[in-house]
């Protein structure tokens, strides 16, 4: 990560870059295939682009799934290399029990990698872009922006 981005010693969230937005696995997946529908091309313009740690591992379990070759692999990466990364970290984990928790007792628990995917977003403070907002709702009234 850029020094501008690495996060304080005080655990406050990173400073992002002017108008930043999160891509969930599914907006990734549509812009590799070149198949992103126009509203979801015009959420995006005049962002900086974020992918989770969850995107890459589920770009890694596409990989062994379908037995890429050398060659197609080092392509994605190439590719997945255009985007600023968020890790998972304290704060992330402590959103992720956050998120999981509050979304299980208002009887609406979330899938583990979606929640994984929110908490990277609450935890920096970023909006969440993705095609599968029904999915993501549950976290809206616990600080999740959706775009």
């Amino acid at each position: 990560m850029p020094a501008a981005m690495t996060r304080p010693e005080s655990s406050q969230p990173m400073v992002p870059p002017s108008r930043p937005v999160v891509l969930d696995s599914d907006v990734v997946s549509l812009l590799w295939r070149k198949s992103l529908p126009n509203e979801l091309y015009e959420a995006m313009l005049g962002r900086t682009p974020f992918i989770t740690f969850v995107t890459l591992a589920e770009f890694w379990r596409g990989v062994w799934q379908a037995q890429w070759r050398q060659s197609r692999i080092d392509e994605g990466l190439r590719w997945h290399s255009r985007f600023q990364r968020l890790h998972c970290d304290g704060d992330v984990v402590r959103e992720w029990g956050r998120l999981s928790g509050l979304t299980r007792r208002d009887g609406h628990p979330v899938p583990a990698n979606d929640c994984w995917v929110a908490a990277c977003c609450t935890a920096n403070r970023l909006p969440l872009l993705t095609r599968n907002r029904k999915d993501f709702e549950p976290m809206e009234d616990h600080g999740l922006i959706l775009l």
